[in-house]
């Protein structure tokens, strides 16, 4: 772990509460993209628990601290 990995990660908790999980609503925001966008180009993992979506800080906090690659989106 980075140490810019483990400062996204504690913003990111401290802007949600300490939680460890925030909805896909909440991280499209963090990245500014749709809700079904980012379900969509499956950029990160998304966990289904009854019938929400969730995507872990931790997934969320690495996403933004890894080196851009291209993706396309479907």
């Amino acid at each position: 772990m980075t140490e810019q990995y483990r400062e996204t990660a504690a913003r990111l908790r401290d802007s949600h509460s300490g939680r460890e999980l925030i909805t896909v609503i909440e991280a499209a925001a963090v990245l500014g993209v749709q809700k079904r966008t980012l379900i969509e180009a499956q950029l990160l993992p998304i966990r289904k628990v009854a019938s929400r979506y969730y995507v872990s800080i931790a997934d969320l906090a690495d996403f933004l601290t890894r080196p851009p690659k291209s993706f396309k989106i479907r």
